[in-house]
């Protein structure tokens, strides 16, 4: 894995940071960060789209979280 791309710091199509990777955290009842899922928005061409590039989770249920966040992104 290539940390710069992947973190967004480098975007070839950018020729700088990217503009394009997202977030969708998850944080527990403590308020730590314990899952993250990083991607990129598609386009707005029907059906909308967006590509996962990495999902972190301690927990099946934290990896359900996250799913259900991206699905419900509009």
């Amino acid at each position: 894995m290539n940390y710069l791309v992947e973190s967004g710091e480098w975007s070839s199509a950018d020729q700088g940071p990217s503009r394009s990777l997202r977030v969708a955290a998850h944080f527990d009842d403590a308020g730590t960060l314990d899952g993250f899922a990083l991607f990129r928005h598609k386009g707005w061409s029907e059906p909308v789209t967006s590509e996962v590039v990495q999902l972190t989770a301690p927990s099946p249920a934290v990896e359900l979280s996250l799913w259900r966040a991206l699905a419900d992104l509009d």
